[in-house]
């Protein structure tokens, strides 16, 4: 499961370092040409989105300024992989992970799945249950996620259903405890 969690970090990592190349590459190359259009239509006044986007560009444009943001990059990456280093870095990034704005939600859809698919296939494997949630434990990438099924595999051998304490972590979403809960309840978990 190395490999995946090494994937997991690095598709995002990857996705957003290319964004940021297109952006440079934009605002140092693409937007001076549409600046010299502008200017040789001597518009008189410019809207203030464009007038701040000029402003960026002349910013970027800037070989000193380029040098300046290259270090701050540079040192962002240092600082943010020495944080993530430590358990409590870890922690903190995956709890925000887990509650972005925009990201957030596709972020605890993917965990959930890989949750709900890694426990469900042990189960019906015939592997226990104390045993598939260690294994779960185990795969799950996400440290808020780890310490949840942490908890609630320590509930579940102190003889408890497995959707109470689930329910208790207070991490997965509702739908996936009732669905745990009729499983339970029927005799087909892994279902």
């Amino acid at each position: 499961w190395s490999s995946d969690v090494c994937s997991s970090d690095l598709y995002p990592a990857f996705v957003m370092g290319v964004g940021v190349v297109i952006v440079f590459f934009f605002m140092t190359f693409m937007l001076p040409k549409f600046l010299s259009i502008f200017s040789s239509m001597k518009a008189v006044s410019l809207p203030m989105s464009t007038q701040m986007l000029i402003g960026i560009s002349n910013f970027f444009s800037s070989v000193r300024n380029q040098v300046v943001l290259g270090f701050l990059v540079v040192a962002g990456v240092i600082l943010f992989s020495r944080f993530k280093a430590t358990a409590e870095g870890r922690r903190k990034i995956d709890g925000w992970a887990m509650q972005a704005p925009v990201v957030g939600r596709v972020v605890r859809l993917n965990l959930f799945g890989q949750f709900a698919r890694t426990l469900g296939t042990l189960l019906q494997n015939g592997v226990p249950v104390l045993t598939a949630l260690k294994i779960t434990e185990q795969v799950v990438p996400n440290v808020v996620l780890k310490d949840a099924v942490a908890a609630t595999r320590e509930a579940v051998t102190d003889g408890k259903t497995l959707a109470q304490p689930l329910a208790r972590a207070g991490v997965f979403p509702q739908l996936m405890i009732d669905l745990i809960k009729i499983g339970e309840e029927t005799g087909d978990v892994p279902g």
